[in-house]
């Protein structure tokens, strides 16, 4: 189990450091996509762990706020300039 946890939370920390970054609202949708994967993979952790799911949930969660926040900054950045 722990090697299941390293990997998403190793995922998790590309889509961080990809969020600081600039990105075109396509390489925003794609970390989207795999915000939504990992937000899967977390989902099939046993009851046991459910300290450790609400945690990576807690971060995904936070994660995705700010994805949705950049995407709507960087698309009324576009309509400003068209």
């Amino acid at each position: 189990m722990k090697s299941y946890m390293t990997k998403l939370y190793h995922r998790l920390r590309i889509i961080e450091t990809d969020l600081q970054s600039e990105l075109t609202v396509s390489q925003m949708a794609a970390l989207q996509t795999e915000l939504e994967s990992i937000d899967q993979a977390a989902r099939n952790l046993p009851m046991r762990y459910s300290d450790l799911f609400f945690s990576i949930r807690g971060l995904i969660d936070r994660m995705r706020t700010e994805l949705a926040s950049r995407i709507v900054e960087v698309r009324s950045e576009t309509t400003k300039v068209a």
